[in-house]
């Protein structure tokens, strides 16, 4: 059986909310990852956060709440979170266009 590859022509790179309405599943992935770590996250403190890098939260949650997960345990739960989630991310209407929606899953440009 043979099988076609194909290869990415393009990347889309977007801040949170200006390509993919994304703010729920990262404020949803950011509850796991704290939990995981026994810290329940307020929405207040998800606005602290929101538009920062994942470094950044992660810094930010080992200064507030004392998690102890590495970096890259931390980026390893958030991606494959959003990675097993990426059908539930809808691309914010008419910002993709009929063009990129045919050619792009969202998970093709979910940014962080």
């Amino acid at each position: 059986m043979r099988t076609q590859t194909t290869s990415a022509r393009a990347v889309l790179w977007g801040i949170d909310g200006t390509l993919l309405l994304s703010e729920s599943i990262n404020f949803r992935v950011l509850r796991l990852a704290l939990y995981t770590e026994g810290v329940e996250a307020s929405n207040e403190f998800h606005q602290e956060i929101v538009g920062q890098s994942a470094t950044v939260v992660y810094k930010k949650c080992r200064q507030s709440f004392g998690i102890s997960v590495s970096l890259n345990e931390w980026r390893r739960l958030k991606y494959s979170y959003c990675t097993a989630h990426a059908a539930e991310i809808a691309a914010r209407p008419g910002a993709l266009g009929p063009v990129c929606t045919t050619f792009f899953a969202p998970a093709s440009v979910l940014s962080h």
